[in-house]
C-alpha cells in the first residue's frame, strides 16, 4: 500500500475515533468496523481486527500488515512485513554446571 493511502487512511481513522468518542453512548461499533471495511476494499486491503478501547484496527494489504492506534492526541501506525523476520532458534538449555562440594 502507498504511503499516500495509509496517510488518507490514518486521517479517516482519527475521524472515526473522534465521532466514537462522542457517540460511542448510541451508536454500535459494527457501524464502525463496517466503514473502515469499506474504505479498504478499493486500496486492495483486509480488514483483520478492530477494536473500540483500545480504539485500534489491524488490517493487511500486499506484504504488510498494518496495526493503527488512535488515541486524543494522535493515529499511530506500526507497518511489519507478513511473515517478518524468522525468530532465532532456541538454544538448547544446559544443565546447571555447579561443582560439587
Amino acid at each position: 500500500m502507498e504511503d499516500h493511502n495509509v496517510n488518507a487512511l490514518a486521517e479517516f481513522f482519527g475521524r472515526l475515533y473522534d465521532r466514537w468518542q462522542d457517540e460511542k453512548e448510541y451508536e454500535d461499533f459494527a457501524d464502525y468496523r463496517e466503514a473502515f471495511d469499506r474504505s479498504l476494499v478499493w486500496r486492495n486491503g483486509k480488514l483483520v481486527k478492530m477494536t473500540a478501547s483500545p480504539f485500534r484496527v489491524e488490517f493487511t494489504s500486499g506484504d504488510f500488515r498494518f496495526d493503527m492506534k488512535a488515541t486524543a492526541k494522535a493515529v499511530t501506525v506500526d507497518r511489519v512485513p507478513i511473515g517478518g523476520p524468522a525468530k532465532p532458534p532456541r538454544l538448547p538449555l544446559k544443565p546447571n554446571r555447579l561443582p560439587l562440594k
